[in-house]
Formats: structure tokens, C-alpha cells, sequence
């Protein structure tokens, strides 16, 4: 299927059953976490929820990557859909019954950057439990913010 024949997210879908949005200020700057982030295959080195991670092309819309993280079975397969550089992203796509829009900002602020992490997950398997759903989220996005912190000081 081609791209042009797909609806292609412009943002994370704000009516899903899980939906979460975290902010924090790191000490680094947007250019340094932006580089963190695109560097797709590099990070099973610093995200270390991340097992293997590969991007087809280049870090932009239209692209894909594929990745294992959090112990799944499967590869998960997600496409970019929206980059503006060093400030926004925007991917997603479908794993184990979930359908996953994930956007992160990277904002210059006193001290560092303001980030925001919002991803929004539906499907088959966040309808079964929502509750659980975000809940893992919510600590998922907190890892990461976490391991893009430790990952930006080095």
C-alpha cells in the first residue's frame, strides 16, 4: 500500500482509551536530545528498554524503523509520519493489538529543553484493559524520559 492512499496521523489521536502526556525540562540542548532521538540505531545503547532498533532511510516522514522493546515477541514496525527538525516528531503504528501515535517537542527553556512525550494507544488490546494500558504508558514514557536524561549528560 502507498503512503498517499493512507491518512496519515498529524497528531496522536486525543480520543484514545490511553492517552499520555508527560513534560520535563532536561538539561541539554534541543539539538542534543534531538540527535539522541534520531539516532535510531543507537538506541538499544542508551534506552535500555530498547533490545534492537534499525531505520530504513532517514530520519523522515514517510520513513519507517523497526524495533523490540519491553520484552515483546515481535518487532514492532512504526513509520514517521510528521518531522519539523529539531523540534518535532511524530511516528506510530500497530504492535500486539495496539495502534500506537507517539509525538515528542523538544522546546529551548531556561536550564535546557522543555520536552514533551504524548502517545496515545488503541485497539483491540487497550480496549481488554484500558486502566492497565495506561498505566504501562505512562511508566514507559517515564523510562524513556528517564534514559534520554542519563543518555544527554554523557
Amino acid at each position: 500500500m502507498h503512503m498517499e492512499s493512507l491518512v496519515i496521523p498529524t497528531d496522536i489521536d486525543r480520543r484514545a482509551p490511553a492517552v499520555v502526556r508527560i513534560e520535563r525540562t532536561i538539561a541539554a540542548s534541543p539539538e542534543r536530545l534531538w540527535q539522541l532521538q534520531i539516532d535510531v540505531a543507537d538506541w538499544p545503547r542508551w534506552q535500555k528498554d530498547i533490545a534492537t532498533a534499525a531505520l530504513t532511510g532517514s530520519f523522515a516522514a514517510g520513513s519507517s524503523f523497526t524495533w523490540r522493546t519491553a520484552g515483546l515477541d515481535t518487532p514492532i514496525v512504526s513509520t514517521i509520519y510528521a518531522v519539523d527538525a529539531e523540534h518535532t516528531m511524530l511516528w506510530g503504528g500497530p504492535s500486539a493489538g495496539i495502534d500506537g501515535i507517539h509525538r515528542w517537542t523538544f522546546d529551548a527553556a531556561a536550564g535546557g529543553t522543555h520536552v514533551t512525550t504524548e502517545e496515545s494507544w488503541a485497539g483491540a488490546a487497550v480496549d481488554a484493559n484500558p486502566t492497565e494500558a495506561q498505566r504501562t504508558l505512562t511508566v514507559s514514557l517515564n523510562r524513556w524520559l528517564d534514559f534520554l536524561t542519563t543518555a544527554s549528560a554523557g
